[in-house]
């Protein structure tokens, strides 16, 4: 897999934390990710994303990252998140949606 995209909800918006992690910054707008629900992990102080109907999330989609950027973000989430595939809407198309990588909550963090 080459020249993916990811959606980012948390610190990895920041261009700073993009710089640190994948040395530059990729492509990005903002966009939506449906039926799911951002919330802080009270355990990391970080914010996790989990599947809940009817809920959405606000964040960018970074464009054309290729696997070594993906291996840096993996790297960078750590156990707690698993990085699957999504439908995202970018808020600035009025239809469709794009395929992205996202990180969700792992199944073995806690509920």
């Amino acid at each position: 897999m080459s020249d993916v995209n990811l959606f980012v909800y948390g610190e990895l918006r920041r261009a700073e934390v993009l710089r640190a992690v994948i040395g530059r910054l990729p492509e990005a707008e903002p966009a939506i990710l449906e039926h799911h629900a951002r919330r802080p992990n009270p355990e990391t102080g970080y914010f996790e994303v989990r599947s809940a109907p009817g809920a959405r999330v606000a964040g960018l989609l970074l464009r054309h990252l290729a696997e070594a950027d993906l291996r840096r973000v993996d790297e960078y989430e750590g156990d707690g998140y698993e990085r699957v595939e999504v439908s995202i809407a970018p808020c600035h198309r009025s239809v469709g949606t794009v395929r992205a990588q996202t990180y969700l909550a792992s199944s073995r963090s806690r509920d």
